[in-house]
């Protein structure tokens, strides 16, 4: 079975079609010879990811140029060339074609609805889309073979593939078809439309791994366009792979499932240190490498950068065994610590997300996040034992469940060696360990209780950052009985941030939950507090007056309805305030 996955991320080429080809032919021919020692050393790729900017302006001729170095990168890196997948950048549109439509789009599409509402019309976006005609041609006849399933607006696509049992999807967004000029900072758009028909596509596929790529980093989208992406784009995605800045860099987080990676100019020019990609994942280590190689001009030849390790956790299968069956095979695989086997078995089933970590003399239990940041060594047997995650998520039909853990004996002996110790120096944490609840149900439907517990305790301690990451984590399950709670906790988190962007999301978030049938006197306050913190002040006393309506004597609201007031100096509230306590009271 498979359990090391590879593959290359190459941008930002600028081919051109006229002039002295000298220098990138240097600059080309440096790279090939490096890929093809890389692949030597490090062993075979899988696929070949391209973000953008593969022309200069966007001429068939340049695509041309780009098809022969393409095709030479494909034998070099021992890849078929229908395993590269390209998305176009701000190069690959010509800016001679339609240019005053282009001019139009960028005034007309100045919201989130209105690009929504353009996405669903293709023959108002179609000189948009007419622009990248010549890329559209390089794409086909590059790659004639390959299996794209292009999203409803056409601008998008995904790809499915198999490796062995492992189901990957590749997600290309155009983040350029709205491009037109050296003033596109916070100028474009993908638009949430375009990411949610990519991933409409793979409900039905249900990948274990999925890599997501745009020629622009999200910063770059306007303001309303990034906060869509940062919400529905990356927490559905392991990777985010981009180009356009020319320079190399990987964000990384313990709590974020998403790492965004990007690439540098693979040829600016031979006198730039022009750079690429290889991204390793140990799948049965549930680690992620990212190595990056730069182009020394004096030194005529690449150079390695320091590794990038990032933890990547395969999204939820569905495995055919029941979560009874795993502690049964955990147990066999460690007879000595059968007692917790059921535990054990529920956080690899998802169905328990936090783990116990010794703070002095007592047992906390706290998310795999905040233990890996608490305390490295100490969570190291666990997240060891966690990694069994991936390989279990990939089974084969053929190897029983007892074997397969019978094989990784060593890291569930590791970690119940650890949950051992820990019982012996806190046996109050005993119960909690050894008397777990097993859902049944072979997917994590039943996480309810460990989420408001956990959900809780990071509001009790005041981890606002900690809490915003899992809320947003908890949001991205679509799981109907983790909303309302996940988004009040969202919320609070944003509140307490000083970024303005964020505040004004709490806000908004805010705004969704006072509009629900199960809307309470606390949603109300909730949501009131958030306009207030966003500077939406007059906003806040509307809130508050409908909430009167409904509860005209609550202690609570009328306490926050009178500070409210005063802070505002807002004598309309303060006198809706006195004659819904007095109509109350009389």
């Amino acid at each position: 079975m498979i359990d090391r996955l590879s593959w290359l991320h190459i941008s930002d080429f600028h081919f051109t079609a006229g002039g002295d080809p000298f220098s990138q032919t240097v600059a080309c021919k440096a790279l090939l010879k490096d890929v093809t020692e890389r692949v030597a050393e490090n062993g075979p790729v899988e696929f070949v990811l391209v973000t953008g900017d593969i022309a200069f302006s966007g001429q068939p001729a340049e695509y041309d140029e780009a098809a022969n170095f393409m095709r030479r990168f494909a034998e070099a890196a021992l890849v078929d060339i229908s395993r590269f997948f390209f998305v176009p950048g701000n190069h690959d549109v010509d800016r001679h074609v339609h240019e005053f439509a282009q001019i139009g789009a960028v005034q007309v599409l100045s919201s989130q609805q209105q690009v929504d509402t353009a996405l669903g019309n293709l023959e108002r976006i179609a000189d948009l889309i007419d622009r990248q005609a010549a890329y559209r041609r390089f794409l086909i006849d590059l790659t004639p073979g390959q299996e794209r399933t292009e999203t409803a607006d056409s601008l998008g696509y995904v790809t499915m593939l198999h490796l062995d049992v492992l189901r990957i999807a590749i997600v290309g967004l155009n983040s350029s078809w709205l491009s037109g000029s050296d003033r596109d900072f916070t100028n474009l758009a993908i638009g949430e439309r375009q990411v949610e028909n990519a991933l409409a596509l793979l409900s039905d596929f249900d990948p274990h791994l999925t890599i997501g790529m745009a020629h622009h980093p999200i910063e770059w989208l306007a303001d309303w366009d990034q906060q869509s992406c940062r919400k529905v784009l990356l927490p559905r995605s392991h990777f985010f792979h981009r180009g356009h800045m020319h320079e190399p860099d990987v964000t990384t987080s313990l709590h974020h499932p998403c790492v965004v990676v990007a690439a540098g100019s693979s040829h600016a020019s031979r006198f730039c240190p022009n750079s690429y990609n290889l991204i390793t994942l140990n799948l049965g280590t549930a680690i992620s490498t990212i190595h990056t190689y730069r182009y020394g001009f004096n030194a005529r030849a690449f150079d390695h950068d320091a590794p990038i390790d990032a933890p990547c956790r395969l999204f939820q299968g569905k495995p055919p065994w029941t979560a009874e069956e795993l502690a049964a095979a955990l147990t066999t695989a460690a007879p000595s610590h059968g007692s917790f086997s059921r535990y054990m078995a529920a956080l690899l089933m998802g169905q328990k997300d936090e783990l116990p970590i010794l703070i002095d003399t007592k047992v906390d239990f706290r998310s795999s996040g905040v233990v890996m940041e608490a305390d490295p060594e100490q969570a190291a047997p666990a997240i060891a034992f966690l990694a069994l995650r991936n390989l279990l998520l990939l089974y084969d039909p053929g190897v029983p469940l007892a074997e397969r853990l019978t094989d990784c004996a060593d890291r569930v002996i590791a970690f119940g060696g650890q949950l051992a110790g820990l019982v012996a120096v806190d046996p109050e944490c005993s119960t909690r360990i050894t008397d777990a609840v097993l859902n049944p149900s072979t997917t994590d439907t039943n996480t309810m209780p460990q989420t408001l517990a956990l959900l809780e305790a990071l509001r009790a301690d005041e981890q606002w950052d900690t809490l915003e990451l899992q809320a947003r984590r908890m949001l991205a399950r679509r799981d109907a009985a983790l909303e309302g709670p996940a988004t009040v906790s969202l919320v609070e988190a944003l509140m307490h941030s000083d970024e303005g962007q964020k505040r004004r999301e709490a806000a908004t978030l805010g705004e969704r939950l006072i509009e629900t049938t199960e809307a309470t006197v606390d949603t109300y306050l909730l949501a009131a507090g958030a306009s207030e913190v966003a500077e939406l002040p007059v906003r806040s006393a509307e809130i508050v007056t409908q909430a009167l309506g409904r509860w005209p004597n609550h202690g609570a609201l009328l306490s926050y309805g009178r500070a409210l007031a005063t802070r505002i100096g807002d004598a309309a509230l303060r006198s809706t305030l006195e004659a819904a306590h007095g109509g109350a009271g009389s």
